[in-house]
């Protein structure tokens, strides 16, 4: 309740990422005023120990990102998602403890299309958060980031309405394993592409 006041008090909008299968917890947060306005499956990659031998259309466009890419990311999520959180991904990118580990996918006119990061700590592993134009990219950077976890599970949150990404899972072994909702106290945002987020703090 004290960080939904102080979010109105300053007119800033409010999101969070929380579960659509628990009532307590959606009613909880629905008191408060968040609305839900995108549904994710939590799907569970169980990658195989020489990693997914995929090639998708855009995977000769994705490589590992930099601390240079950091404009062109930050400018990217603008556009699709309407935040801009510079400073977590130049902690992403220069990756201080080991953790992190961020793939882009260029774009032909020399800026970016997509962005995914993922994290590989001892309490935490996951992939996102991340970004993209189109399902194309979004997948490319997914099974770029997916393939650093040979031999282990790894869950990403796959937007149920990005159906390319979703049949993607399943075709790389994916289970559902939960259904997130991205919820929010404040003007709706329209999302140009597709977003990947994660349960972890943001800046944006």
């Amino acid at each position: 309740r004290t960080i939904v006041a102080q979010a109105k008090k300053i007119d800033k909008p409010l999101r969070l990422v929380s579960s659509a299968l628990n009532l307590s917890s959606f009613s909880l947060y629905n008191k408060q005023g968040f609305v839900p306005y995108c549904v994710y499956q939590d799907m569970e990659f169980t990658v195989p120990p020489d990693g997914y031998e995929v090639t998708l259309p855009a995977t000769l466009r994705t490589r590992e990102g930099t601390l240079a890419d950091l404009d062109e990311i930050v400018a990217l999520e603008r556009e699709v998602s309407g935040i801009e959180r510079p400073g977590d991904y130049e902690h992403f990118l220069s990756n201080p403890d080991g953790y992190w580990h961020v793939s882009v996918c260029d774009s032909m006119d020399g800026g970016i299309d997509a962005v995914m990061v993922s994290v590989n700590s001892p309490p935490t592993t996951m992939i996102g958060p991340g970004c993209a134009r189109d399902a194309e990219t979004g997948s490319a950077v997914l099974l770029a980031e997916l393939n650093r976890f040979r031999n282990r599970s790894i869950v990403a949150l796959i937007p149920c309405a990005c159906r390319k990404m979703v049949d993607l899972g399943y075709q790389l072994g994916a289970k559902n394993k939960e259904l997130h909702f991205t919820q929010i106290i404040g003007e709706i945002p329209k999302i140009n592409g597709w977003a990947f987020p994660t349960f972890m703090p943001e800046t944006g």
